[in-house]
């Protein structure tokens, strides 16, 4: 029984002890808001428990995601999640001089723009071509 619940039945307690007339207008009103306050307890635990077996089952769904995932991408590096494959047009690694971050670019792509858009921090890398390994 939660707090809520247990005070709502200290109240009907406290009510009937009273000695108020069953037929008394005082007697009507306060068994309905007694009554009301009960149903109000008694939806609030259910809720709370809703709540709780949601958040047990929301954890052990998000687990067994992370499970999966490891397990995928256990045999993948960094280039074939970027898109790339054996197959593909070759990459070269650049690096940001503003926050760091690298990212791969296609080298024809590096061949025919003059600068970059980091992915990242958005500034603009300037590329130098005589870098580009063939």
């Amino acid at each position: 029984m939660s707090q809520i619940s247990k005070q709502a039945a200290y109240l009907r307690g406290l009510a009937e002890g009273l000695g108020i007339g069953d037929e008394s207008k005082e007697h009507r009103i306060m068994t309905a808001i007694i009554a009301l306050l009960e149903e109000m307890a008694t939806r609030i635990d259910e809720g709370q428990a809703q709540i709780e077996t949601l958040t047990d089952n929301l954890e052990t769904v998000v687990e067994d995601v992370c499970e999966m995932q490891d397990l995928l991408l256990e045999d993948i590096d960094d280039f074939e999640l970027l898109g790339g494959d054996d197959d593909d047009e070759p990459m070269e690694e650049i690096a940001c001089v503003s926050c760091g971050d690298s990212f791969l670019v296609e080298r024809e792509t590096m061949l025919a723009e003059r600068e970059l858009a980091c992915p990242n921090c958005g500034s603009m890398i300037e590329l130098d071509k005589r870098k580009i390994a063939f």
